[in-house]
Protein backbone atom coordinates (compact mmCIF):
# COMPACT_ATOMS: atom_id res chain seq x y z
CA UNK A 1 0.00 0.00 0.00
CA UNK A 2 0.97 3.56 0.53
CA UNK A 3 3.38 2.88 3.37
CA UNK A 4 5.30 0.24 1.39
CA UNK A 5 5.47 2.69 -1.57
CA UNK A 6 6.80 5.42 0.71
CA UNK A 7 9.51 3.16 2.14
CA UNK A 8 10.45 1.97 -1.33
CA UNK A 9 10.79 5.57 -2.57
CA UNK A 10 12.97 6.38 0.42
CA UNK A 11 15.15 3.35 -0.31
CA UNK A 12 14.01 1.43 2.75
CA UNK A 13 11.78 -1.55 3.34
CA UNK A 14 11.54 -4.78 1.35
CA UNK A 15 11.94 -3.02 -2.02
CA UNK A 16 14.77 -0.73 -0.99
CA UNK A 17 17.10 -2.15 -3.65
CA UNK A 18 14.85 -0.98 -6.52
CA UNK A 19 16.67 1.30 -8.98
CA UNK A 20 16.14 5.09 -8.95
CA UNK A 21 13.85 5.22 -12.04
CA UNK A 22 11.47 2.71 -10.51
CA UNK A 23 11.61 4.60 -7.22
CA UNK A 24 10.64 7.83 -9.00
CA UNK A 25 7.77 6.06 -10.74
CA UNK A 26 6.63 4.62 -7.40
CA UNK A 27 7.06 8.09 -5.85
CA UNK A 28 4.90 9.66 -8.58
CA UNK A 29 2.26 6.97 -8.02
CA UNK A 30 2.53 7.60 -4.27
CA UNK A 31 1.99 11.39 -4.71
CA UNK A 32 -0.88 10.84 -7.16
CA UNK A 33 -2.53 8.42 -4.74
CA UNK A 34 -2.13 10.86 -1.84
CA UNK A 35 -3.55 13.67 -4.02
CA UNK A 36 -6.53 11.58 -5.10
CA UNK A 37 -7.21 10.49 -1.53
CA UNK A 38 -6.94 14.16 -0.43
CA UNK A 39 -9.34 15.28 -3.16
CA UNK A 40 -11.80 12.52 -2.29
CA UNK A 41 -11.61 13.40 1.41
CA UNK A 42 -11.84 17.08 0.59
CA UNK A 43 -14.86 16.51 -1.68
CA UNK A 44 -16.51 14.34 0.93
CA UNK A 45 -15.80 16.91 3.63
CA UNK A 46 -17.04 19.73 1.39
CA UNK A 47 -20.22 17.80 0.64
CA UNK A 48 -20.75 17.25 4.38
CA UNK A 49 -20.01 20.90 5.09
CA UNK A 50 -22.46 22.05 2.40
CA UNK A 51 -25.05 19.63 3.75
CA UNK A 52 -24.53 21.07 7.25
CA UNK A 53 -24.74 24.63 5.92
CA UNK A 54 -27.98 23.78 4.11
CA UNK A 55 -29.41 22.25 7.31
CA UNK A 56 -28.32 25.30 9.33
CA UNK A 57 -29.86 27.60 6.73
CA UNK A 58 -33.12 25.64 6.78
CA UNK A 59 -33.16 25.77 10.60
CA UNK A 60 -32.56 29.52 10.54
CA UNK A 61 -35.33 30.00 7.98
CA UNK A 62 -37.71 27.92 10.13
CA UNK A 63 -36.74 29.93 13.23
CA UNK A 64 -37.27 33.18 11.31
CA UNK A 65 -40.71 32.00 10.11
CA UNK A 66 -41.61 31.04 13.69
CA UNK A 67 -40.37 34.40 14.99
CA UNK A 68 -42.43 36.23 12.35
CA UNK A 69 -45.54 34.23 13.34
CA UNK A 70 -45.01 35.06 17.03
CA UNK A 71 -44.45 38.75 16.23
CA UNK A 72 -47.60 38.85 14.06
CA UNK A 73 -49.62 37.18 16.83
CA UNK A 74 -48.23 39.68 19.35
CA UNK A 75 -49.14 42.63 17.09
CA UNK A 76 -52.64 41.22 16.64
CA UNK A 77 -53.00 40.68 20.39
CA UNK A 78 -51.85 44.24 21.12
CA UNK A 79 -54.24 45.61 18.51
CA UNK A 80 -57.12 43.63 20.02
CA UNK A 81 -56.22 44.89 23.49
CA UNK A 82 -56.19 48.50 22.28
CA UNK A 83 -59.54 48.08 20.53
CA UNK A 84 -61.12 46.66 23.70
CA UNK A 85 -59.47 49.27 25.94
CA UNK A 86 -60.60 52.12 23.69
CA UNK A 87 -64.15 50.72 23.48
CA UNK A 88 -64.69 50.68 27.27
CA UNK A 89 -66.07 53.80 28.94
CA UNK A 90 -63.45 53.67 31.74
CA UNK A 91 -59.98 55.15 31.91
CA UNK A 92 -57.58 52.28 31.22
CA UNK A 93 -53.79 52.24 31.38
CA UNK A 94 -50.82 49.91 31.61
CA UNK A 95 -47.37 50.36 33.07
CA UNK A 96 -44.07 48.58 33.54
CA UNK A 97 -43.06 47.00 36.88
CA UNK A 98 -41.17 50.20 37.74
CA UNK A 99 -44.41 52.20 37.39
CA UNK A 100 -43.65 53.84 34.03
CA UNK A 101 -46.92 54.26 32.13
CA UNK A 102 -46.85 52.59 28.71
CA UNK A 103 -50.44 52.91 27.49
CA UNK A 104 -53.47 55.13 27.97
CA UNK A 105 -56.78 54.45 26.30
CA UNK A 106 -58.71 56.99 24.24
CA UNK A 107 -60.84 58.08 27.24
CA UNK A 108 -57.78 59.64 28.87
CA UNK A 109 -57.44 62.02 25.93
CA UNK A 110 -61.15 62.77 25.88
CA UNK A 111 -61.21 63.52 29.61
CA UNK A 112 -57.90 65.32 30.09
CA UNK A 113 -56.75 66.38 26.62
CA UNK A 114 -53.47 64.48 27.09
CA UNK A 115 -52.04 63.01 23.90
CA UNK A 116 -52.16 59.27 24.63
CA UNK A 117 -49.52 58.36 22.03
CA UNK A 118 -46.87 60.52 23.77
CA UNK A 119 -47.03 59.37 27.38
CA UNK A 120 -44.43 60.72 29.78
CA UNK A 121 -43.70 58.61 32.83
CA UNK A 122 -45.30 60.90 35.42
CA UNK A 123 -47.74 62.87 33.24
CA UNK A 124 -50.56 62.07 35.63
CA UNK A 125 -49.02 64.17 38.39
CA UNK A 126 -49.81 67.26 36.30
CA UNK A 127 -53.54 66.42 36.25
CA UNK A 128 -53.81 65.04 39.79
CA UNK A 129 -55.33 67.38 42.37
CA UNK A 130 -52.51 68.88 44.49
CA UNK A 131 -54.12 67.62 47.74
CA UNK A 132 -54.13 64.03 46.41
CA UNK A 133 -50.53 63.85 45.17
CA UNK A 134 -48.78 62.77 48.41
CA UNK A 135 -51.26 60.00 49.31
CA UNK A 136 -51.37 58.78 45.71
CA UNK A 137 -47.57 58.54 45.43
CA UNK A 138 -47.27 56.71 48.76
CA UNK A 139 -49.89 54.13 47.86
CA UNK A 140 -48.51 53.69 44.33
CA UNK A 141 -44.97 53.17 45.64
CA UNK A 142 -46.20 50.66 48.25
CA UNK A 143 -48.11 48.71 45.60
CA UNK A 144 -45.07 48.57 43.31
CA UNK A 145 -42.79 47.45 46.15
CA UNK A 146 -45.11 44.83 47.66
CA UNK A 147 -47.11 43.64 44.66
CA UNK A 148 -50.37 44.30 46.53
CA UNK A 149 -53.31 45.65 44.53
CA UNK A 150 -53.51 49.42 44.25
CA UNK A 151 -56.80 51.15 45.01
CA UNK A 152 -57.33 54.85 45.65
CA UNK A 153 -59.84 57.64 45.22
CA UNK A 154 -58.38 60.78 43.68
CA UNK A 155 -59.27 63.79 41.58
CA UNK A 156 -58.10 64.38 38.02
CA UNK A 157 -58.26 67.67 36.17
CA UNK A 158 -60.45 67.54 33.07
CA UNK A 159 -59.89 69.51 29.85
CA UNK A 160 -62.29 72.15 31.19
CA UNK A 161 -60.04 72.70 34.22
CA UNK A 162 -62.55 71.22 36.69
CA UNK A 163 -61.51 68.31 38.97
CA UNK A 164 -63.52 65.10 39.05
CA UNK A 165 -63.29 62.18 41.51
CA UNK A 166 -62.12 58.81 40.21
CA UNK A 167 -61.57 55.39 41.72
CA UNK A 168 -58.18 54.08 40.64
CA UNK A 169 -57.38 50.38 40.72
CA UNK A 170 -54.38 48.45 39.54
CA UNK A 171 -52.83 45.04 39.96
CA UNK A 172 -49.10 45.12 40.51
Amino acid sequence: GLIASYYTVMGMGPFGAVDIRERLLIFQTFITTITVVGILLSTSMKAEAFKQLRLDSERQKAQLREKEKVEAALRESEENFRLIADAMPNLAWTCLPDGKVTFLNRQWKELTGIETDRVESEFWLSILHPEDVQNCLQQWKASLETGYPYQIEYRFKEKSGAYRWHLGRAVA
